[in-house]
């Protein structure tokens, strides 16, 4: 049997580690999560924009939470 994993498993030095992460829209909507265990922390956001610029300012909001968790 084969099992889809619903997310992504990368590695990232922002992170000091595994990050899993898992995006998603409707078109109108956007959410996406990361998880990072090696920071003991978890990032979800979502927002009623699905704009261009919506996943760089996802990013932006992501860095500032890591910055001060550290």
């Amino acid at each position: 049997m084969k099992v889809q994993v619903p997310y992504s498993i990368f590695e990232a030095s922002w992170a000091d580690g595994l990050v899993y992460s898992h995006a998603g829209s409707n078109n109108m909507n956007f959410s996406i999560s990361w998880t990072m265990p090696e920071m003991n922390l978890g990032i979800l956001i979502n927002s009623n924009s699905s704009s261009k610029n919506t996943r760089a300012i996802f990013r932006e909001i992501r860095n500032a939470i890591i910055a001060v968790s550290k």
